[in-house]
């Protein structure tokens, strides 16, 4: 199953040339719709990285570990 973040992968590339390539055909300069395309892209990049990060780590359960002893050392022969 795609996951989000697969997703994000695919619609950096997507969103640059969807926007930028009409925007072009369109009428306006290219050095104005690359940038507006790159600014969308970013803000996906951005929305995934800050906004929906993964997490490696687990979730934090309600019940507390008591932390064990530490072993006790043994006494070495003499």
């Amino acid at each position: 199953m795609t996951q989000y973040h697969d997703l994000v992968l695919l619609f950096i590339p997507l969103t640059l040339l969807g926007v930028s390539g009409p925007l072009a055909l369109a009428g306006v300069s290219l050095s104005i719709a690359v940038p507006i395309g790159a600014g969308l892209a970013i803000a996906i990049m951005t929305h995934a990285l800050f906004v929906r990060a993964r997490r490696d780590h687990p979730t934090p359960s309600s019940t507390r570990e008591t932390p064990a002893s530490p072993p006790t050392p043994t006494p070495a022969d003499d």
